[in-house]
């Protein structure tokens, strides 16, 4: 991470601003492809039972097909019997088929519609120091989302351990979204040299939440015209000289501020925080400081989201929370693939991964 970001430091040319308008980058979007809704015997208990409909959006390319599968499956497999999940997935263009396909057939096991939004070539003309394009997709919710007033967002970096219906009902009020502070960036306790000084003195901010997942007033954003603003702010960059070093999470601390509710943390507990704990004392003190000790303490013991942010399972099996994320590959059809990849990088790690012979 710290390459990265020297990298991007180091990145001192101007962005290349095109005349933009909403619109025309909505209109790069391909329509909306429904797979179907699951669906249950009508005789069924659970058919009988009113259902709470949960709206939650998950972006990616096919770089991380798998995972987007992986992290849906722990969410379908930890939802309640009353929770209807309509997961709508922003892809590329030329996302894989054969993951599509497997994707699909989620609406057969469990109870869950899954509607696919092409977004065609939004965000392909942004430099690419500024990440994926698919990486920002999350910006374009709002307004590609007009029936829902709320939604969640989620990485697909991503395990979820419990149903998310307590997370949807938070109530947002005025706030235009909802977000876990980032210990990581900006806290005492921030691992990432600079970070803090960062969002302090460059985006001038004394608030800052992680977009790996985030509650959305989108009925809020939407009549404010967010979407405009959160996308000529991620091309801008910092004053127009440089680009952000957290693009969309960047963009929207910045659009989003003053209109942000902080969540408990155990919507979105870094993976790597149990090791932090064991080897310093301190940074739990500091995290007794940032989120309350109370509130940390009863997310270590089970934390509802886990985000491998940073450090990735398929890559790193030390880490806490892995053996679960790789108890979900196996359920996949991706296994041989995450396997194959992960055996291919240069990560010390890598060796003690699963053998793809227990492969369920």
């Amino acid at each position: 991470m710290g390459k990265y970001l020297r990298k991007l430091w180091a990145f001192v040319g101007l962005l290349i601003l095109l005349p933009f308008s909403p619109q025309a980058l909505l209109a790069k979007q391909g329509d909306g492809e429904t797979t179907g809704t699951g669906t249950v015997a009508a005789d069924s208990p659970a058919a009988k039972q009113p259902k709470t409909l949960i709206p939650v959006v998950l972006s990616a390319d096919s770089n991380y097909g798998p995972q987007m599968y992986i992290t849906m499956l722990s969410m379908l497999q930890s939802a309640h019997g009353d929770t209807f999940y309509h997961l709508h997935l922003f892809i590329p263009s030329n996302f894989e088929q054969k993951y599509k396909d497997e994707i699909a057939k989620f609406v057969n096991k469990y109870e869950c519609k899954i509607t696919f939004i092409n977004m065609g070539t939004a965000f392909s003309d942004l430099a690419p120091e500024l990440g994926s394009p698919a990486a920002h997709y999350r910006l374009l919710i709002a307004d590609s989302l007009k029936n829902y007033v709320k939604c969640i967002y989620m990485d697909v970096d991503i395990l979820v351990r419990h149903d998310l219906v307590e997370l949807y009902n938070t109530d947002l009020g005025d706030c235009y979204i909802g977000g876990v502070k980032d210990a990581g960036i900006f806290s005492k306790c921030a691992w990432i040299p600079g970070a803090t000084n960062y969002v302090v003195f460059d985006l001038g901010l004394h608030q800052y939440v992680n977009s790996g997942v985030i509650l959305m007033n989108l009925d809020l954003i939407r009549r404010d015209g967010l979407t405009g603003k959160l996308v000529s702010t991620i091309k801008h960059g910092i004053d127009g000289t440089k680009p952000f070093l957290f693009p969309d999470q960047d963009a929207l601390n910045k659009v989003c501020c003053g209109g942000i509710k902080i969540l408990d943390i155990k919507y979105n507990f870094f993976s790597i925080i149990p090791l932090m704990n064991r080897r310093s004392q301190k940074f739990q003190e500091n995290m007794w400081d940032l989120v309350g000790k109370e509130q940390f303490e009863e997310a270590c013991r089970d934390p509802w989201i886990v985000h491998f942010a940073g450090t990735k399972p398929w890559l790193h099996q030390f880490l806490p929370y892995a053996e679960e994320w790789w108890a979900c590959a196996r359920e996949t059809p991706f296994y041989e693939e995450i396997m194959s990849k992960a055996t291919r990088k240069t990560s010390p790690a890598s060796e003690s991964a699963p053998k793809a012979s227990s492969a369920q």
